[in-house]
């Protein structure tokens, strides 16, 4: 909890080692799903 003069408390989180490396994990994922797609739908992508 962080000391905060307008309002209340506030509670901040960060990343740990291991959730960092979920996110590299699930950002390679995401990108190789993304590829896909577009290469199926070629210049066709959706607005």
């Amino acid at each position: 909890m962080v000391p905060s003069d307008e309002g209340p408390h506030r509670k901040y989180y960060a990343l740990n080692a291991a959730g960092r490396a979920e996110l590299d994990r699930n950002g390679k994922t995401w990108r190789e799903f993304a590829s896909t797609m577009n290469d199926l739908l070629g210049d066709r992508g959706i607005a």
